[in-house]
């Protein structure tokens, strides 16, 4: 560190002071020592001193113009640390004075020189550590030029410098090794120390090989990518297969009385020195990657004062080859005599062309420097001990090389495969490396991933009674895309030709390429892309080209000018960097980049535009040589359309595009999301919008029992009805049997009830009816032929399995009704009134029949049907319990009847408690049980035996045999007396008829009575014949002899 001290007269701060400090200076006077610097700050060594108690601050001088930093105090720190470079000073007073008295000032230097950067490089400038460090100084306020840079190598202090300006120095060609303590020192001193620096081993040349695998990518499910090698600075162009040079005429033209023409170079005898036959030529290859195969040597003009041809003494002795030589060795011999050499004669304008193979192995060759051609003429002739004349003019040289490092650079992949391009389905990171001829490699890596878009509409939808759902696509995964602008781009027209193109790739024939699906993309980070598949008629390219570094300031090669018509380059934009690839049909994959002034945004070369043009040419390189170079010429539209930023795009079966849909019918349901990336993912519900659907109708009272409802029958309320799903019976037929309960309801006020839901129309289901009245039952299943009216329950309470369509089931229907009794009594009527009498017993026994008319519905045809039958018991009595409404008639069975006995008269006496209700036939009139009625015990029968009659026949028994013979008559006037047995009064008395007849009737059955014919009634002389001859009853004579 310097320091710069200045001497200034002292200063009075304010003007007022002036007069004051005059008058009394004598008595106010300070004194200031001198300041110093260390590390950066200004230093008093003691305080200034004075006429008395010395108060001082620091200030700084700026122009002239005084700045106070510190206030006057008695106890001012000694030392002042600026935070800039300045000059700063003392300013000192008596306490009391007024007068200020000023220090000189004192350069104090801030150190703020440092390098900005320090690059180790090539020779080129490729950033490869190989020889040159270039360092950048910035110099902050303070910094004092010139500044020097020194390092140490090798335990050598070195010093480079004086450098005068603020910029890049480079020192060059340094050694691989350590440079220690790189050093800036700036005219004040300063330092700034960077450190070691490391030149490693290098080579001279620069690698600037770059390959590029764009960014990382997403894949859609099941999709694949073709990735691409693009790479730019290969060192693998071709080289030229040739080099040709005129190798300047000999220098020495003296002594040569044969060949007088200036250009022609003489040796002859007056030549001792052999190195006067030898060409120095500089390399006109400079190329350390081309290979010599071979070395062309043509001698225009060879001629010699004798004819060799000729066979003079000496010829024999001559060696016809001379040794050719290259940088003294031996390349071959050139043979003189297949030359006309004719004597005294120059120029005849033949030639002869020689060829000499080159081994790299053996024979050497200076590139970039400096070769010779030894042709050993001198030694012509010589072993007869004189060197002869021959004449040369100009010799032609071809030297025939080929490339060391031909062909494409090798490319390999992570996965171990090459070759410019990959296709990969499967998520990874994926490496490239690309290695060119000269042994430089480059790589790059990129991220695949595989889209996880998914989309879900939830669960399969089933709503009851709703009429309408609404269904939104869930998204997740969705990729983030760039947000671009597409311009269109169209074909353009080359106002020199008239071609309409895209794509010129002039090597040869039809090489304008139009597409008529391109596509040109501008990125907000200065990239932007154009793909685009491109013919010409017999190839067919799939081209993208990309480029990066957009800026609206021209470079230096920039624009091209557009050779149309004048150009105006305003709003014009450009990419500096491009690269790409397109394959080819027919010859391969080639890699792109930039040639000559950057691609421009703004209006092509050769093209008429009528919007706006974008421009540029390309190496092309690779594939199998056919296409070299070429040139990007669009059209474009004004407008940028802006795209991407992730936007979803929605797709459902039925053509809607928004992320929700509602829908008003069932049915299955699916959406199609496809993001930027254009992956796609989809889901399908199914929605059942079930109906609400009712089932029931009735229950009701079937008061005449014929199970169909009647206008006169009314509902029942508060009876359970049972919804069941049917069960199966395992020969996949609904059943009853195992049924599951779905819903339970009651019949209301009106006998009315209802299930009310969406019911599967294909599901089966039946219906229960519990809590049936006691006394009551259900009424006969299916009864009227009118599901509308009829009673649907079998006498379980169960309705038949059944369908519930889409319109409901409103006639599931319910009968039942009230079971009364019905019986009484058979009795005896003894009095045989007809009328149950007190002390008339019942008849025990006697079977009884419920019957009910048959198909035809008529009682006493042969299709009656016994609904019931009972027995009297000992007391005559009998009871249908729980009789089904309906008209029904009783059967009592005559044949059960006691012996000899038969019905009495049916209603008898108007009172049907107490009358006897049978017919003749035993059987009553029809009645009807209805639903609810009381028990009815008024059906009675009451037997009895009929009255007897005992009588018969006196006849005259003309032959006195006993027995009564055909055509014995009567005899009439017989008095005939009837008694009971036991007793001597008779109970009636008859006569017979004038036919003999007697009867007597109205007689108790069961009684025993006897007879006696009065024998004094008899015709006179008349007796009774013999008693019960002829063992006939009905014709025999009962009475004995005393009548």
């Amino acid at each position: 560190m310097r320091i710069y001290p200045i001497r200034t007269k002292a200063l009075v701060l304010s003007f007022f002071f002036m007069a004051l400090f005059q008058n009394i200076y004598a008595t106010c006077g300070v004194s200031i020592p001198t300041l110093s610097v260390q590390d950066e700050c200004a230093v008093l060594p003691n305080a200034p001193t004075g006429d008395g108690p010395v108060e001082f601050m620091w200030a700084k001088n700026e122009g002239g113009n005084i700045i106070p930093l510190t206030p006057f105090s008695t106890s001012t720190d000694l030392t002042y640390c600026p935070t800039e470079d300045g000059y700063y000073r003392i300013c000192a007073r008596v306490v009391g004075c007024s007068n200020i008295i000023e220090g000189d000032d004192i350069h104090v230097n801030v150190c703020g020189a440092n390098f900005e950067h320090v690059d180790v490089h090539d020779e080129t400038g490729c950033n490869t550590n190989d020889g040159s460090i270039t360092h950048d100084p910035y110099i902050n306020l303070g910094t004092v030029l010139p500044y020097y840079v020194t390092y140490t190598y090798e335990g050598s202090l070195f010093t480079f410098g004086p450098y005068t300006h603020n910029q890049d120095y480079t020192i060059s060609g340094l050694s691989p090794g350590v440079y220690e303590d790189f050093t800036m020192i700036d005219a004040d001193g300063c330092e700034d120390n960077y450190g070691d620096i490391t030149i490693e081993e290098y080579t001279i040349g620069c690698c600037q090989l770059t390959v590029d695998l764009g960014p990382d990518q997403v894949l859609c499910e099941g999709g694949s990518v073709l990735l691409n090698a693009s790479f730019s600075g290969a060192n693998c162009d071709p080289c030229e297969n040739s080099y040709e040079t005129t190798l300047d005429q000999f220098d020495h033209i003296t002594g040569c009385h044969i060949c007088e023409d200036d250009f022609t170079s003489t040796l002859n005898s007056s030549y001792s020195n052999n190195n006067l036959d030898e060409i120095d030529f500089n390399d006109p290859i400079s190329d350390p990657d081309q290979v010599i195969t071979s070395i062309e040597v043509t001698f225009n003009v060879a001629a010699a004062d004798f004819d060799l041809s000729q066979n003079e003494s000496y010829v024999d002795d001559v060696p016809y080859s001379y040794p050719i030589e290259l940088n003294g060795v031996l390349l071959g011999h050139f043979n003189p005599t297949e030359l006309p050499y004719t004597c005294n004669v120059c120029e005849d304008n033949s030639t002869k062309t020689v060829t000499y193979n080159f081994d790299p192995n053996t024979q050497s060759y200076n590139y970039g420097g400096s070769n010779t051609l030894d042709l050993n003429f001198y030694s012509y002739g010589q072993s007869q001990g004189e060197l002869q004349d021959v004449c040369v003019a100009n010799i032609g040289l071809k030297i025939n090389t080929e490339c060391a490092n031909t062909g494409e650079p090798t490319i390999l992949w992570s996965d171990g495969s090459a070759g410019p391009t990959l296709s990969v389905d499967q998520s990874g990171t994926y490496s490239v490396t690309v290695t060119d001829c000269q042994g430089c490699t480059a790589s790059d890596e990129v991220e695949i991933s595989i889209s996880d878009l998914s989309v879900s509409l939830g669960d399969d939808i089933e709503l009851c009674g709703e009429d309408e759902v609404s269904l939104t696509a869930s998204v997740t995964g969705e990729a983030a895309c760039e947000i671009y602008c597409e311009r269109t781009v169209t074909n353009t027209v080359n106002c020199n030709g008239g071609q309409h193109y895209q794509v010129w790739l002039p090597n040869s024939g039809n090489n304008y390429f139009t597409s008529d699906n391109a596509v040109w993309r501008e990125y907000p980070d200065g990239t932007a892309t154009y793909t685009a598949t491109l013919t010409n008629g017999t190839d067919i390219i799939e081209y993208e080209a990309f480029f990066s570094g957009g800026t609206s300031t021209p470079p230096t090669d920039s624009p091209k000018n557009n050779n149309c018509g004048s150009t105006d380059a305003t709003g014009w934009f450009y990419y500096p960097v491009m690269t790409g690839s397109f394959t080819s049909q027919n010859h391969g994959t080639f890699q792109l980049s930039r040639k000559g002034e950057s691609f421009q945004l703004g209006q092509g070369a050769n093209i008429t535009s009528t919007q706006h043009g974008a421009s540029g040419w390309t190496y092309v390189t690779g594939g199998d040589g056919f296409y070299n170079d070429g040139d990007i010429n669009i059209d474009l539209s004004l407008a940028c359309v802006e795209q991407g930023g992730g936007e979803l795009t929605y797709l459902w079966s039925t053509g809607a595009t928004t992320q929700s849909l509602t829908v008003t019918e069932s049915g299955t349901y699916t959406v199609t999301v496809t993001d930027c990336l254009g992956c796609s993912a989809s889901d399908t519900v199914d929605v059942n919008l079930k109906p609400l659907v009712s089932v029931g109708d009735y229950v009701w009272e079937d008061t005449n029992g014929n199970g169909c409802q009647d206008d006169d029958e009314a509902g029942v309320e508060g009876l359970t009805l049972t919804l069941y799903e049917c069960g199966d019976d395992g020969s996949g037929n609904p059943t009853t049997s195992g049924g599951t309960e779905v819903a339970s309801t009651t019949s209301d006020s009106n006998g009315f009830y209802e299930f009310t839901d969406c019911f599967d129309p294909n599901t089966f289901y039946y219906i229960n009816i519990s809590g049936v009245p006691a006394g009551f039952e259900l009424t006969q299943q299916d009864a009227c032929g009118d599901d509308t009216s009829d009673s649907d329950a079998n006498s379980d309470g169960d309705t038949e399995c059944f369908n519930i369509p889409p319109g409901g089931n409103p006639d599931v229907d319910f009968g039942i009704s009230g079971l009364p009794n019905v019986g009484d009594y058979v009795f005896f009527d003894t009095d045989r009134d007809g009328i149950q009498d007190p002390g008339e017993e019942g008849v025990e026994g006697v079977t009884v029949n419920l019957i009910s008319a048959g198909p035809d519905g008529e009682f006493h045809t042969l299709d009656d049907v016994i609904v019931a039958t009972e027995v009297t018991d000992a007391d005559g009595l009998y009871l249908f319990e729980d009789v089904v409404p309906g008209l029904y008639c009783i059967e009592f069975l005559t044949t059960t009847l006691p012996a000899d006995y038969v019905f009495t008269g049916e209603d008898q006496g108007g009172d049907d408690e107490l009358d006897s209700d049978a017919d003749e036939f035993g059987k009553t009139d029809p009645f009807t049980v209805v639903s609810g009625q009381d028990d009815d015990l008024s059906y009675d029968a009451g037997i009895f035996q009929p009255t007897a009659s005992l009588g018969d026949y006196v006849f005259f028994d003309e032959d006195r045999d006993g027995v009564q013979d055909p055509g014995e008559g009567g005899v009439e006037g017989v008095t005939v007396e009837l008694y009971i047995c036991g007793e001597d009064t008779p109970i009636a008395t008859t006569t017979t008829d004038e036919n003999g007849f007697y009867i007597f009737e109205g007689l108790e059955p069961n009684t025993e009575y006897y007879v006696v014919f009065n024998g004094d009634s008899l015709p006179a002389d008349y007796q009774f014949t013999a008693q019960d001859a002829g063992g006939d009853d009905t014709t025999d004579s009962d009475a004995d002899e005393n009548g």
